[in-house]
């Protein structure tokens, strides 16, 4: 994650499209952590 990811995730938030120009990427990682958490805890368990 990097500071320029800061602005496109927060417009990807409200739903605001991101302009071309703008440089980062919108961190998706944030918004899938507790699905991911548990996919890693099933692959553990098994």
């Amino acid at each position: 994650m990097s500071v320029l990811d800061i602005a496109p995730t927060i417009l990807s938030i409200y739903g605001v499209p991101i302009p071309k120009p703008m440089k980062g990427r919108v961190v998706s990682e944030i918004f899938d952590y507790g699905v991911d958490a548990k996919r890693q805890n099933a692959k553990t368990n098994n």
